[in-house]
């Protein structure tokens, strides 16, 4: 019988605990955004953000080990991270992390796989990070409203 902290939140006995499986990648992750973003020239490095949908997991790995790489601080609207979330972004390019970029394809012309996280240990396994650049609309207008409108959730009514 194993032990019952093999026991992940999905109910289902797994080889190694959730709170080992939940980090295992993060350095991974994180060594491919910072690919992703040392690819970029310096003009384009100065307008960079790094999304991380739905996942304040993501923006923790990238916060925890982005100091190694300086990188600039990852942005989420899951959970409490919401309050560190800028009111506004530069605009484009951004480094998208999930594991697909549907959400993306109506905001950029240019999206491009860097790379995904394929640890087979790490509980998300096979999230992606994708370069996304040359706007089809108005980036920086699209994630102020989703701003204004993810952070009024938290607001006393």
């Amino acid at each position: 019988m194993p032990a019952p902290f093999m026991r992940w939140e999905d109910g289902r006995d797994h080889g190694i605990s959730q709170v080992y499986s939940d980090m295992t990648g993060w350095q991974e992750l994180t060594e491919i955004v910072a690919t992703a973003y040392k690819s970029l020239p310096e003009n384009e490095k100065q307008n960079c953000t790094f999304y991380c949908q739905r996942n304040y997991g993501y923006a923790g790995a990238i916060h925890l080990y982005g100091d190694e790489h300086n990188l600039p601080e990852p942005v989420t609207f899951l959970e409490s991270y919401v309050f560190w979330a800028p009111e506004t972004i530069p605009g484009s390019p951004v480094i998208y992390v999930y594991y697909n970029s549907d959400e993306m394809q109506s905001l950029f012309n240019s999206i491009s796989e860097v790379g995904a996280v394929n640890n087979p240990w790490f509980r998300e396994k096979g999230v992606k990070v994708f370069l996304c650049s040359n706007p089809k609309t108005d980036v920086k207008k699209v994630y102020e409203t989703s701003a204004t409108i993810e952070k009024t959730k938290f607001q006393k009514q």
